[in-house]
């Protein structure tokens, strides 16, 4: 590859794709945190698996189950609400 097109090939990475790294690392702190609150188990022992858009199954201590985190007006930037499925 030309020396010309790495430099706009690493800006576009530092721009795009950066950013999204940091949005996934507070949506599974914010995951785990959940999990661990409502699983009775620490963090350490959790295990989360991506199975769709922002979409989770936490494996832990014996128990499963999935959650469906959120990132919008009222919850704050680089903030995330995860919610258990089928929660009541």
């Amino acid at each position: 590859m030309s020396s010309l097109l790495r430099v706009p090939l690493l800006f576009a990475l530092a721009v795009f794709a950066l950013p999204a790294c940091d949005a996934f690392g507070f949506e599974q702190k914010s995951l785990l945190a959940r999990a661990a609150n409502d699983m009775r188990c620490d963090e350490e022992h959790l295990s989360p698996v991506s199975i769709g858009s922002h979409s989770w199954e936490v494996s832990g201590c014996k128990r499963t189950r999935t959650y469906t985190c959120l990132q919008g007006e009222g919850i704050g930037e680089n903030q995330w609400a995860c919610l258990r499925d089928g929660a009541r």
